[in-house]
């Protein structure tokens, strides 16, 4: 499924709520409408290794995010958050996908996260999560191709439980 590896200092969150069905509006304006087939596409493609890793990422690389501030936590150079430019590309895994399952119209995940990151969390700097999906990638009509950890900013599905809701 997954072919990145993390460092052993790692800890799961268990029952992370990350999508669910219904019609959705992205922070660009773009509508989509979910299913519970699309739910169970997105798991098969998972299943599939496709993509090879659904990295668990910081943001949607908001310019307001506090890149230092998690540097300093992670014990890592800011440009390592940021990556190239400061625009996300390169950055580090701060953790990763590792189980999907469908519960009740919604997504729930397995992530593997740093231990620093999920200190984080149970600190409640990141409360909320946002998947970003590919629709028609390789044959599937949605993949899931990463989720992001959200602190002040706000995801476009409001009915997901906060991340302080599943278990370490």
């Amino acid at each position: 499924m997954t072919t990145a590896t993390l460092p052993k200092r790692t800890r799961q969150l268990v029952g992370v709520e990350i999508f669910a069905i219904g019609n959705h509006t992205d922070s660009e304006g773009k509508s989509l409408s979910v299913t519970t087939a699309d739910l169970a596409s997105i798991i098969e493609a998972f299943n599939a290794g496709i993509p090879d890793t659904v990295p668990v990422k910081f943001g949607h690389t908001s310019p307001g995010f506090n890149a230092q501030m998690v540097a300093e936590q992670l014990g890592v150079p800011p440009g390592l958050i940021t990556g190239e430019a400061g625009q996300g590309e390169g950055q580090i895994l701060p953790g990763r996908v590792v189980q999907l399952s469908q519960q009740g119209g919604k997504l729930i995940a397995t992530f593997e996260l740093l231990d620093p990151v999920a200190r984080m969390i149970e600190d409640g700097l990141f409360r909320a999560n946002s998947v970003e999906v590919l629709t028609e990638y390789k044959g599937r009509r949605m993949v899931l191709r990463a989720v992001a950890l959200l602190g002040t900013e706000l995801p476009a599905l409001k009915d997901l439980a906060p991340l302080q809701a599943a278990a370490m």
